[in-house]
């Protein structure tokens, strides 16, 4: 529903039963003239089934004096009710279902199925979780002058959590209520139309969901960000760059071993450089290139990891990709994307080689349709690997992959 306050008046109208939107906009004063502030709120309400609810309302506004005030307060909320049912399976260690490795494969050549009857029905767990979070923000954008603008903001996160389970392992129900004050900060300044250089920090909340296999409780996880940053427009607008240098460090960082098995590192901190452009070069082609240095590290005095590497976060990550519009309507593009050394797990004892994956697109375009041929991993690269999920568990690599996309327009 929206809502305008003028001389007392007040009109609404309402949308949808689903969706609702409701702004108010103060704009008079009791002779009718316009006044300095501006306000507009937004009240957004959206559900998911019968246990899964959630709500934001969002007031916006603008205050003058001491420069420019842009305000932002608001309200979510977050509900989400559930259960998990596990079988059995075949590891009477894990009760987590049955593992496609342990599955007999079927005879290809006769096509007969060499697996017996697997139970797939009969629940040896069940797991109930009731989870709700609530947040309350603020923020103040501050034009100080048109050079000069100064960003402050606040939260405030209210979680909690109740975990109960019914069979499996013994387990202790879980009852959370966290709260949690969030703070960040930046200023911009642009001393030319071209150019901005800003600081900023900011902190963070995290609520862990991972719940062991013991029921033990985890702490929720917390970050601390700064960052220094400088952005260039030139050549007309043809070429946009943004250069950052960042410090980040969170807090209780959850580690997956196995299925199972969690464990939390007290602190893990990276340093870093972020550099991204991206470029008009004329006659219809254009760049983009993307460049990060990444140095991570734990940090737990004692700990097994105290001084290693998160496993699978290279040093340097390059992407580069050149795409150029050509004539009746075709267009190509090219890239390729670098990945840095890197460890295969969190103890750095394996470590795995750089690898390049070159990509290529062919498309043909017109007013009614389009198509496109997209192939990854262009040249078939086979000595690659992709994290897996846990430990020291990874991924061959994707071979060479081949899609075409045509999209159809109508009016």
């Amino acid at each position: 529903m929206s809502a305008e306050i003028c001389d007392g008046t007040n009109r609404l109208g309402h949308k949808n039963k689903t969706i609702g939107v409701a702004a108010i906009r103060i704009r008079c004063d009791p002779a009718g003239e316009r006044r300095g502030h501006d306000w507009t709120g937004n009240f957004v309400v959206g559900h998911r089934g019968v246990a899964d609810v959630g709500r934001q309302q969002d007031l916006v506004g603008r205050l003058t004096g001491a420069g420019t005030h842009n305000l932002l307060f608001g309200y979510e909320y977050y509900r989400d009710k559930y259960h998990t049912e596990v079988t059995a399976g075949d590891d009477p260690d894990c009760i987590c279902g049955y593992w496609w490795l342990t599955i007999a494969p079927m005879d290809i050549t006769t096509m007969a199925e060499t697996q017996g009857p697997l139970d797939i029905t009969t629940v040896a767990r069940t797991t109930f979780v009731n989870e709700q979070s609530q947040g309350f923000y603020a923020q103040d954008q501050i034009d100080i002058t048109p050079q000069l603008k100064v960003n402050l903001g606040y939260r405030l996160d209210d979680y909690k959590r109740d975990v109960s389970r019914v069979g499996g392992f013994p387990f202790t129900p879980q009852h959370r209520d966290q709260t949690a004050h969030s703070y960040r900060a930046g200023l911009v300044f642009a001393p030319r139309y071209d150019q901005q250089f800003y600081v900023a920090t900011s902190s963070s909340f995290t609520p862990v969901n991972t719940v062991p296999a013991d029921g033990s409780q985890l702490e929720p996880s917390t970050a601390r960000n700064y960052e220094v940053g400088h952005r260039w427009q030139g050549w007309n607008g043809r070429i946009d760059t943004t250069a950052a240098f960042y410090y980040l460090t969170r807090n209780n960082v959850t580690v997956q071993q196995s299925v199972i098995s969690f464990i939390q590192v007290g602190e893990q901190n990276a340093k870093g450089l972020d550099v991204d452009v991206n470029t008009d070069l004329g006659k219809r082609a254009y760049l983009v290139f993307n460049y990060g240095l990444a140095v991570p590290k734990f940090k737990e005095e004692g700990g097994d990891l105290d001084g290693l590497t998160p496993r699978f976060v290279p040093k340097h990550n390059v992407n580069l990709w050149l795409r150029a519009d050509l004539p009746r309507g075709f267009n190509a593009g090219f890239g390729l994307r670098y990945i840095a050394e890197q460890f295969g797990d969190d103890e750095n004892t394996q470590r795995l080689d750089d690898y390049t994956i070159f990509s290529g697109a062919l498309g043909y375009r017109t007013p009614r349709w389009d198509l496109t041929v997209n192939a990854e991993n262009l040249f078939n690269n086979d000595n690659y690997f992709l994290p897996g999920h846990f430990g020291n568990n990874a991924f061959p690599g994707q071979p060479i992959n081949v899609t075409t996309t045509l999209r159809l327009k109508w009016q």
